[in-house]
């Protein structure tokens, strides 16, 4: 699947993955940094940095059994694994379907 996604610098992209017989997996998206925006923000137009100092990553492979998130920028890149935490997981789950806050405490 194919999906675009806007950059941001202070909000978060919340998923949940389902996968028949699996428990539904909610966390976090990994993102990157964009230290060359920063950069060109400070110089340019500082207020720009509000909006564009993290985007996410090329690639993402999500394994629902396993509860593990893989990125990477390119196609040739060494997967990086991602487990998110279980704050992350249980704040993703509340977005989805409200049930969250209950599981968290």
């Amino acid at each position: 699947m194919t999906q675009s996604i806007k950059g941001t610098s202070f909000g978060n992209y919340e998923f949940k993955a389902v996968e028949t017989g699996v428990d539904p997996f909610y966390g976090i998206l990994p993102l990157k940094f964009k230290g060359g925006h920063l950069a060109a923000d400070i110089i340019l137009f500082a207020p720009a940095a509000f909006f564009n100092l993290r985007e996410a990553f090329a690639f993402y492979e999500i394994d629902v059994k396993n509860n593990v998130i893989r990125y990477k920028s390119k196609k040739e890149d060494a997967w990086v694994e991602y487990r998110p935490k279980a704050e992350e997981a249980a704040r993703a789950k509340t977005f989805y379907d409200g049930s969250g806050a209950a599981a968290a405490k």
